[in-house]
C-alpha cells in the first residue's frame, strides 16, 4: 500500500502501489530500450557503419506496343498484396504488424534459414526486422524503410543472460539488420516496350554487429535468395502478363554486368561513401524510377 500521502481530512492514501520494476527492465528503460510498445525510430542509411550497398533485382514481361493499362492495375495491387506475394520464401518470412510508424503501415521481417549461421551470434532467431512500407512520391513505386524498435517483446526476455550482456544483446536485437531503403516497382519500360517487376536498394549494416556478419558473404547471399524470390513470386501472381526469360530480353545492353537466378537478372556493389554508390552509372539509370530511395535523406 502506498502510505507516502496525507491529508488532514482523510489521513493517509491507502492505495495501492506500483510492482516495482525488476532491476534489469528498470536498466534497460533507463539505456532508451524500453519506450510503449509501437515505438520506432527510422534507421537511415547515413547512420550506419562500413560500406554503402546498392542492388538491383528485375524481371521483364513480354513485348507490349502501348502501355497496358492491365500494368497499372496490378502496380496498385503489389503493395496492397505484397505480404501475401512475398510468401513463401525460403530466407524470409513476413507477417503484417498492427504498429504504424509516421502514419505509415508496418511489416516484420523475419530473417533466417540455413544460410545465416551467424543469427545466433546477434539473436538467433528471436531477431525480427522491421520496416515501415509507404507509396514513393512518384505513386508508381513503393519503398520500405529500415526501423529500429524501441520495446522490449517477449523475444527479447529470451535473451537473458548474465549481465550486463543481456542489455546489449536487447539493443542488437532490436536493430533491423541494415540501414536504408528498398523500394519495388510493377512498371513499364517504353524503350524495350515491356513491362517489368523489380526492386533496388540502397542499404549499409546498422550496427557494427551486422557488419561482422556481411564480411562472411551470407548475408548477401540471403539477400539474394530473399529479392529473387520475391520477383519470381510476383511472376506468378500476376499471371496476366505474359513473362519471359531474362535470355529473351532483345536489347542485351540492358543486361551488361548482371548475373541471372532463375528468370530475373540482378546486379550488387558496395562502395566506401554514399556518393560513389549514387554516382554508380548502372545505379544512376534506375534511381528515377525509385524516388523513395533517397526521399528525406
Amino acid at each position: 500500500m502506498d502510505y507516502g500521502t496525507f491529508t488532514p481530512e482523510a489521513g493517509y492514501n491507502a492505495r495501492a502501489a506500483p510492482a516495482a520494476k525488476s532491476a534489469r527492465l528498470a536498466a534497460a528503460e533507463a539505456a532508451g530500450l524500453a519506450k510503449r510498445e509501437g515505438a520506432f525510430d527510422e534507421l537511415m542509411v547515413t547512420e550506419g557503419v562500413g560500406a554503402y550497398h546498392i542492388n538491383h533485382f528485375i524481371s521483364y514481361g513480354s513485348f507490349m506496343a502501348t502501355q497496358s493499362a492491365e500494368v497499372t492495375k496490378r502496380a496498385n495491387e503489389f503493395l496492397r498484396d505484397f505480404v501475401d506475394i512475398f510468401e513463401p520464401n525460403t530466407a524470409a518470412g513476413v507477417k503484417r504488424s498492427k504498429h504504424r510508424f509516421q502514419a505509415n503501415a508496418t511489416v516484420e521481417f523475419f530473417l533466417g534459414g540455413d544460410d545465416f549461421e551467424l543469427l545466433d551470434f546477434v539473436g538467433g532467431l528471436v531477431h525480427s526486422d522491421w520496416v515501415s512500407m509507404q507509396k514513393a512520391p512518384d505513386g508508381e513505386s513503393f519503398y520500405g524503410s529500415t526501423l529500429r524498435r524501441r520495446w522490449i517483446t517477449t523475444g527479447d526476455l529470451v535473451l537473458k543472460v548474465a549481465e550486463p550482456e543481456w542489455l546489449d544483446l536487447v539493443r542488437v536485437n532490436q536493430h533491423h539488420f541494415l540501414a536504408g531503403r528498398r523500394s519495388w516497382r510493377l512498371g513499364y519500360d517504353a524503350v524495350l516496350k515491356r513491362p517489368y517487376v523489380e526492386t533496388a536498394a540502397f542499404e549499409r549494416s546498422s550496427l557494427c554487429e551486422y557488419y561482422a556478419a556481411e564480411k562472411t558473404g551470407a548475408f548477401r547471399k540471403t539477400i539474394i535468395q530473399i529479392w529473387t524470390s520475391l520477383l519470381e513470386n510476383a511472376r506468378k501472381e500476376f499471371t496476366t502478363i505474359n513473362w519471359i526469360p531474362p535470355g529473351s530480353v532483345p536489347d542485351q545492353k540492358v543486361r551488361t554486368g548482371y548475373e541471372t537466378l532463375g528468370n530475373v537478372d540482378y546486379r550488387m556493389d558496395s562502395f566506401e561513401t554514399a556518393k560513389e554508390a549514387l554516382d554508380t552509372p548502372w545505379f544512376t539509370k534506375i534511381l528515377p524510377r525509385h524516388p523513395g530511395l533517397l526521399k528525406g535523406l
